[in-house]
């Protein structure tokens, strides 16, 4: 046996070796790829700067080149890598049909410690990581707008009560004086049928101008659109596919997801559905057929159903999934034992779960959450209280469900943060990088 270990010992050395020193050259070469992706990224954002955009084209080249190289060492000095590699980088940048692109191809030479007795000094390795601005990024964009009757609350305590005010001053008979609203038993701005002495709210607040939290929500939608539009390159780049609860509660119990529009790239059209976007129908003031009146949970499942995996976004064919939420993170559905909010005439009042949400992430979609919410809680008191003391955690939820970053709270008018038209615009419109 020790005969046999002395002529095996220096296989396994040399072995044990080629393993430490071939770790030790891939640990540098990804170290070396994130360098050359930074480095392509860093020049394509540069070139859209009017200090540099206005150079002629040589220098222009000339001057990106002179930069990429800077950031190279400056990537690649941070990491430590220089005392021992020796690193080449060659940076290219080119023009073609005013799309600009940036090649940085790199080399090194690793010594070796193990690998010096078998007479292997260096490993050498290399690569090209290129990024191109101005490249179309082929993309569907799925939104999801909640016209649950909790989108009916006033977005500010003026607006609330100047409802009441035009309510009161419509009511007749047995309602007249019902400073809720004439719907006593309705505990949102109800769009219910006018008959019997009721008043459809959600009309009389359409007909006076006044902002619901349902007008928020489209209007919010409406911004992302608009940064779609703002991003585009070519036809047919972004197709839109429009969602709601549906109509009516007591569809919305049976069918959580009511598509009403799929695979449009024509934005005017667009957006003519989303302005046409209201508060579903309440058929009965009690909501005794809208146990499942907010089946948000039950949505996102159904989408998860219905939204391909996502490509790359490269081709039309390999087409980048978005999908964008838009809600106040609040489910309603018959009460039982599980519920984790408010239990209120039969119904459960509580945040949504974000699981199904995962279920589209793990397929590579990306996932925006609007959050949308009022500005008071306090123009119908016993209800929107309760909604109160749970809203933190419907805001969670709607932060759980959303990719990294891609969590946003939009104004009582519909704006959105300033971070959303960089980050999603950026996001549309991201440089490609290759190796």
């Amino acid at each position: 046996m020790a005969v046999i270990m002395a002529l095996l010992f220096p296989a396994i050395a040399g072995s044990a070796g080629l393993a430490i020193d071939l770790a030790h050259a891939l640990a540098v070469r990804t170290q070396l790829e994130a360098a050359a992706e930074a480095t392509a990224l860093n020049a394509v954002s540069l070139a859209s700067l009017a200090s540099v955009n206005g150079l002629p084209e040589p220098d222009r080249r000339r001057t990106l080149q002179e930069q990429a190289r800077r950031v190279f060492g400056e990537e690649v000095g941070n990491s430590g890598m220089t005392d021992r590699v020796s690193i080449a980088v060659e940076p290219l940048a080119e023009e073609n049909g005013g799309r600009f692109s940036m090649r940085v191809a790199y080399r090194a030479a690793i010594p070796t410690t193990f690998l010096k007795a078998l007479g292997k000094d260096t490993l050498r390795i290399g690569g090209v990581a290129r990024a191109v601005a101005g490249d179309a990024l082929f993309q569907d964009i799925h939104i999801l707008v909640d016209n649950s009757p909790s989108m009916g609350i006033a977005v500010t305590p003026d607006e609330a009560q100047r409802l009441v005010a035009l309510a009161r001053a419509q009511a007749t008979g047995a309602n007249a004086g019902n400073p809720a609203g004439v719907s006593p038993n309705c505990a949102f701005v109800c769009h219910m049928p006018a008959a019997n002495g009721r008043i459809d709210l959600f009309a009389l607040a359409r007909a006076g101008g006044i902002r619901l939290k349902i007008d928020a929500a489209r209007e919010a939608a409406l911004g992302i659109v608009a940064l779609a539009q703002k991003a585009l390159v070519q036809p047919e780049q972004h197709r839109f596919s429009l969602y709601t609860f549906g109509s009516d509660i007591g569809r919305a119990a049976l069918q959580p997801l009511e598509a009403t529009l799929r695979n449009e790239a024509r934005t005017e059209t667009v957006r003519a559905r989303l302005a046409d976007t209201g508060l579903m129908m309440v058929p009965d003031p009690g909501f005794r057929s809208g146990f499942g009146a907010t089946p948000l949970t039950k949505a996102i499942a159904a989408l998860a159903r219905i939204v391909p995996p996502s490509g790359n976004g490269q081709l039309p064919g390999s087409r980048r999934q978005v999908v964008v939420l838009v809600s106040d993170g609040l489910n309603a559905r018959r009460a039982d034992a599980a519920c984790t909010g408010f239990i209120n005439d039969g119904r459960c009042v509580d945040p949504f779960s974000p699981r199904p949400c995962e279920r589209l992430k793990a397929r590579g979609v990306r996932i925006v959450t609007i959050l949308v919410e009022p500005r008071n809680l306090n123009a119908q008191p016993v209800i929107l209280t309760r909604i109160g003391t749970i809203r933190a955690t419907a805001a969670g939820a709607m932060r759980a469900c959303a990719s990294p970053g891609l969590f946003f709270e939009a104004d009582a008018d519909g704006s959105l943060p300033p971070e959303v038209s960089r980050l999603f615009g950026t996001d549309l419109r991201m440089p490609l990088v290759t190796q």
